[in-house]
């Protein structure tokens, strides 16, 4: 069982990891100028996969030993001497691969432990929050909390938004942008996604590049974001830009790990956002199918080197 532990690691883990690394290049190199696809990350966490597919179903060839070498009984007593020398090495390699597999383990739990206590922070603070009647012409419950942090998305059978408590003193247009910013969320089921990258992420933590998709992905997906609401609501781009800012200058910034859909992320930078007021100013039209056909293409030809 240890064995297979060893070899699992050495043909698995590090190709796993090798070819993370491609995926995440190939992306980050297409997406330099136009990081507006969140569907091109998901390709890279599923491409980055490819090493675990088995390429060939054929049997393991176990090798026999040469009866007629080890005839004499001297040669016989080396050969003995020889394995309980590997066998010792290998008991003693098994024992670290164990253990590093127990601590593994050990620290996915504890990681998701602190995942789900966010997750209870955030229930309880929107639990705690007043409800307001915003959207008349919505089903989706909104509430008011006691905090100033971003507007956010929370739930995932019936997902309402959590509006910070400086709502009320912005203006009634970029009230409105904020809460049909995250009502797209909603449609776009976001608030899911951003929950299940969160909790891959947590389970795949030995993968450093799993983390830099999930962050990609969160800044395509809140560009989608904004392209979508500007345009169903034909919101004025200026002044859906000023609202960001607003929104920017007085929120106070969650954990950068907050599993849900929020207005001004915290896992993005100061850089992140002038791309995203750039894009709000001058969107780029690109094709998901053209983005996701060139991340393969790319793929293929660095496979091939």
């Amino acid at each position: 069982m240890d064995s297979f532990i060893i070899q699992f690691i050495v043909n698995s883990i590090f190709p796993w990891l090798i070819f993370s690394g491609f995926a995440y290049a190939c992306s980050s190199y297409i997406t330099k100028y136009d990081n507006t696809s969140p569907s091109i990350w998901w390709s890279a966490l599923l491409a980055s996969f490819l090493p675990f597919i088995p390429l060939s179903l054929s049997t393991i060839n176990i090798p026999i030993a040469d009866l007629d070498y080890i005839n004499s009984s001297l040669e016989s007593v080396q050969i003995v001497k020889q394995a309980s020398i590997t066998h010792a090495s290998l008991q003693k390699v098994d024992l670290i691969a164990t253990a590093l597999i127990v601590g593994y383990f050990g620290f996915t739990c504890l990681k998701l432990i602190k995942l789900l206590a966010v997750w209870q922070k955030l229930k309880s603070l929107s639990r705690a929050s007043e409800l307001i009647n915003e959207l008349s012409t919505s089903k989706v419950k909104v509430v008011i909390s006691s905090l100033n942090h971003s507007p956010f998305v929370i739930g995932i059978a019936a997902p309402y938004i959590v509006l910070p408590n400086y709502f009320s003193s912005l203006k009634k247009d970029q009230q409105n942008i904020l809460i049909q910013h995250e009502l797209t969320h909603i449609t776009n089921k976001d608030h899911i996604t951003i929950l299940l990258w969160r909790v891959l992420s947590t389970l795949l933590w030995i993968n450093p590049f799993v983390k830099k998709m999930e962050w990609q992905f969160i800044r395509a997906m809140e560009h989608k974001c904004d392209r979508l609401t500007i345009c169903r609501f034909n919101f004025n781009k200026h002044d859906y830009a000023k609202a960001l800012l607003q929104s920017l200058k007085k929120s106070v910034q969650f954990d950068n790990n907050n599993p849900v859909a929020q207005f001004n992320s915290g896992a993005l930078c100061a850089d992140d956002y002038k791309a995203r007021l750039t894009h709000i100013a001058y969107p780029t039209n690109k094709s998901r199918l053209t983005l996701t056909l060139k991340f393969f293409l790319m793929l293929l030809a660095r496979i091939q080197i």
